[in-house]
């Protein structure tokens, strides 16, 4: 698995970077390329809508408490 951080798609204006994730969308090709370009777009985006409205207990750049259990 590969390190994923939320933050990087998230533009200094605090908005999402729609841009970066329809050009990883484009790289990815191969058996079931339509499924796993959905779930990309949709996992960016539903942990950008958490980090949002707070819901988001970890990857959340500065505003997290490193001695904060996430769970």
């Amino acid at each position: 698995m590969y390190k994923f951080d939320i933050n990087s798609y998230i533009k200094s204006d605090k908005s999402l970077d729609y841009q970066k994730i329809y050009k990883e969308m484009e790289e990815i090709t191969g058996f079931m390329a339509e499924k796993k370009r959905l779930n990309h777009y949709n996992r960016v985006v539903e942990l950008y809508e958490s980090r949002k409205n707070g819901e988001l207990l970890y990857n959340a750049g500065e505003e997290a408490d490193p001695n904060e259990t996430p769970f």
